[in-house]
């Protein structure tokens, strides 16, 4: 379980919230950094409502986008609906793929230096197994 400092945190990244319209409802996944996301969402509980996009749903959310994630529409009217839901986030884009021939930017202002001080297999600070 989480802290509350710990889900401020994530909320300042990332959230999922829930809007009830007139005809139907929807959770909404926003994304507050730069970076694309791919969230995970599960309804957990449907009780008189039935989601459009299917109880589970994976979608790359682009930096500072707001996407419509899933739609809740009422199976009868005239009843109380009830819905709960659970998700889970991670850095990325499904779609991102790697192209060998490109030479990928490190995200530092241009003209920036840094002294490195651990190379790739570098004895440093690797120990054990990893050594």
């Amino acid at each position: 379980m989480l802290s509350s400092a710990e889900a401020t945190e994530l909320a300042d990244l990332f959230e999922v919230t829930f809007q009830d319209n007139a005809a139907d409802s929807v959770l909404w996944a926003t994304n507050k950094t730069g970076a694309d996301i791919t969230v995970t969402i599960e309804m957990t509980e449907l009780n008189n409502v039935s989601p459009a996009e299917g109880q589970k749903v994976t979608l790359t959310v682009p930096g500072h986008a707001k996407v419509a994630a899933i739609h809740l529409t009422p199976v009868d009217e005239n009843q109380r609906y009830r819905h709960n839901f659970a998700y889970h986030f991670t850095w990325g884009s499904t779609r991102a793929r790697h192209d060998p021939a490109t030479v990928y930017a490190l995200p530092y202002s241009s003209g920036a230096t840094f002294k490195v001080v651990q190379g790739f297999h570098g004895k440093f600070s690797h120990a054990g197994e990893l050594a």
